[in-house]
């Protein structure tokens, strides 16, 4: 098993990919979801974020457009785009779930198989474009994500 400083050098980088059981779409049931870590976590972050794939395409269509947030903040992946979703996806860019090292670390030392790599390139790209035109999401958080992925 790995260190926490291990873990954090080796699989929190950017385009590594975990699958967890998470409440995300309903409170009462369990589901499974990938999440994509958005930047690499160096040795003096405690917090990093992700994004969570969903297969809740008209649900997130829904959200987005109550809250009159641009469409192309959503990044849907097809099917057979990627090797790790086997449903039509959909990534909402405008809310980036923020975890804790210590939090995903106990996660990994429970269950070190949720973790994958690597999302495809050209998925993670446009993901950082939508993160990047989002109103919803904060110049502070945009600045940890984005200053290593310039267009």
């Amino acid at each position: 098993m790995l260190s926490i400083e291990e873990f954090k050098n080796r699989m929190l980088k950017k385009w590594s990919i975990r699958n967890f059981m998470g409440k995300i779409e309903t409170a009462d049931e369990e589901q499974r979801h990938w999440q994509v870590v958005l930047h690499d976590v160096d040795h003096n972050d405690n917090i990093f974020f992700l994004t969570i794939a969903t297969s809740q395409i008209t649900k997130k269509k829904a959200y987005i457009q109550s809250r009159n947030l641009p469409h192309n903040t959503l990044v849907i992946v097809p099917i057979g785009e990627s090797r790790y979703f086997s449903l039509e996806t959909v990534f909402n860019c405008n809310d980036p779930i923020q975890y804790g090292v210590a939090q995903i670390y106990a996660e990994y030392t429970a269950d070190s198989s949720i973790y994958k790599w690597v999302i495809e390139g050209t998925i993670l790209d446009r993901i950082m474009k939508a993160i990047r035109i989002s109103p919803q999401i904060s110049k502070k958080i945009k600045d940890k994500i984005l200053s290593e992925n310039p267009d």
